[in-house]
């Protein structure tokens, strides 16, 4: 594959728009988003790019409380 790596984008909400908070590189396996609030749920899409900085379409979102 041409996955040069991976986008990182969050919400308080399961739907509407998802900020972008990070990217990582192909060969990263996780991601720790250290600017969190205790109690609070977020959640997290995570897309993967290419070289050229084509992103892959949104398939899930996973939620983390």
């Amino acid at each position: 594959p041409d996955i040069s790596g991976y986008a990182v984008y969050w919400n308080d909400e399961p739907t509407g728009e998802f900020e972008f908070v990070a990217s990582t590189g192909r060969n990263q396996t996780c991601y720790i988003d250290g600017d969190v609030t205790n109690g609070v749920t977020y959640f997290y899409a995570v897309l993967a790019f290419d070289r050229a900085g084509q992103e892959s379409p949104l398939k899930c979102r996973r939620r983390n409380i």
